[in-house]
């Protein structure tokens, strides 16, 4: 409650006289009497209507004990702190159990990551910084392939983008359309570098002739032929390049289930095994 409606209180409902208000509040008889005399109006503020981020974890937490929380809250800030990741509300969802996400779903996004990510490091050894996982989304931290921008450079980089795909119809059997999608996607990245083999970088079937950026929207049959014909050899050989390794595969997307995220030094450490130095040459 504002002093001001403490003072209204005082005066109006409690009838104290002006003596007694000021020596409860600290304040001179003649501000209380300029308060009371001028009828001020305690000022409100305007709540802005965003909605907070915690506000959707907030509703799920209706229903829950306090020891329930105590007890979510112990056991998610141990978890945080033996993987050495900072707290946060994914943790507290899984030990409160709520929001618990789709296995299927997240088996597929551990997979489609995880092909991913072997596929670099067979490629490019080294160069996996980090992986992450949350209910719905999978992202692979990586350096560039790119050291000389050569075409033996590109058709590596064509495998590990169509990896993830290749990845999930070896383990899951079929594939999910989780490649496409925006022009940051695996599918448009490696449309584009195709695109771009052809017509900006003198390294394929036009010789040193350069054509400009391809439009999308106006590529003429053959070069659409051209384009899917490269994607589902880059499939086949990324498809070959895991096969051999896909134990190895397994144990990455298993691991990444369980602590939703794994530096490249760990993942290095997982897949070559407990007797071994994790380098990994590829077959």
């Amino acid at each position: 409650m504002g002093l001001l409606n403490i003072i209204r209180r005082m005066a109006l409902r409690d009838k104290l006289p002006l003596r007694e208000i000021a020596r409860r509040t600290g304040m001179s008889r003649n501000t209380i009497k300029k308060y009371l005399n001028a009828g001020t109006i305690e000022p409100k503020f305007a709540t802005p209507e965003r909605q907070s981020k915690l506000d959707p974890f907030a509703e799920k937490l209706v229903g829950k004990t306090p020891a329930e929380l105590d007890a979510a809250l112990r056991a998610a800030t141990a978890d945080a702190r033996r993987q050495r990741l900072p707290m946060s509300t994914d943790l507290m969802r899984r030990h409160l159990g709520i929001d618990r996400p789709n296995p299927e779903l997240l088996r597929r996004i551990a997979v489609h990551e995880s092909g991913h990510t072997l596929a670099a490091e067979l490629l490019v050894p080294g160069s996996v910084v980090k992986l992450n996982l949350s209910d719905s989304n999978g992202l692979t931290e990586r350096r560039s392939t790119f050291a000389e921008l050569t075409v033996e450079e590109i058709e590596n980089e064509l495998k590990i983008l169509m990896s993830r795909r290749a990845a999930e119809r070896l383990v899951l059997g079929t594939i999910s359309g989780g490649a496409g999608g925006d022009k940051e996607s695996d599918l448009a990245q490696a449309t584009a570098l195709i695109l771009q083999l052809d017509r900006e970088l003198g390294l394929s079937r036009n010789g040193d002739g350069w054509f400009g950026p391809a439009d999308m929207h106006r590529l003429t049959e053959e070069e659409k032929q051209r384009v899917r014909a490269k994607l589902g050899q880059a499939m086949n050989h990324a498809a070959k390049l895991l096969t051999p390794h896909i134990d190895q595969l397994r144990k990455v997307a298993a691991a990444l289930i369980d602590v939703r995220e794994l530096h490249g030094s760990a993942m290095r450490r997982l897949i070559a095994g407990p007797d071994r130095e994790p380098t990994l040459i590829p077959s």
